[in-house]
């Protein structure tokens, strides 16, 4: 089941809506919007949805209706955050929060390309424990090309259809 809250200005929940779970997301938030429209007659509405429910047909149907909306994206999967958003000179500006009685290092930038606003948030300690898990890997991946290329074959038959490379690297496929 996939659920929707409506909360009102003040963050109140006013209602909520269900929709099976075995529906794709992108074909089912303009229509419960439309539902909720019908229902409570708001004039100004703000829909905030996570990345399962982005498409350009949604986002076109967003502003076809004049509705506000807060779509979420994966910075390293979207093309145009990851080129142009992160590569904007504007300054992250470092803030925290309390979240279950912990303090949360966050940062955070907004960026205007083509009209449209785009806000970075980023988890500070989260950033942290990635880069240092993508540097575990990258000492594993070492220590085990030093073992020569072939070690990094766990299956045996393969192994034999690979040959080193010319230049040092991975292995290449033999040829017979």
């Amino acid at each position: 089941m996939i659920v929707a809250v409506l909360v009102d200005g003040d963050g109140r929940p006013v209602c909520t809506e269900m929709w099976p779970g075995n529906t794709a997301d992108v074909g089912s938030l303009i229509p419960v919007i439309d539902r909720l429209q019908c229902r409570f007659r708001n004039a100004r509405v703000c829909v905030v949805a996570d990345r399962g429910m982005i498409s350009a047909e949604t986002i076109a149907e967003l502003e076809a209706r004049g509705l506000l909306y807060v779509l979420g994206v994966r910075e390293r999967t979207d093309r145009l955050v990851r080129e142009l958003v992160l590569n904007d000179p504007a300054p992250f500006v470092p803030f925290t929060l309390t979240k279950r009685r912990n303090e949360i290092d966050y940062e955070a930038k907004a960026v205007t390309l083509a009209g449209r606003r785009y806000i970075v948030c980023r988890n500070v300690d989260e950033m942290k424990k990635d880069a240092a898990g993508r540097a575990t890997i990258v000492a594993a991946l070492e220590r085990q090309l030093k073992k020569g290329d072939k070690s990094l074959v766990d299956n045996k038959g393969y192994r034999r259809a690979f040959s080193p490379s010319r230049a040092g690297g991975a292995g290449q496929r033999a040829h017979p």
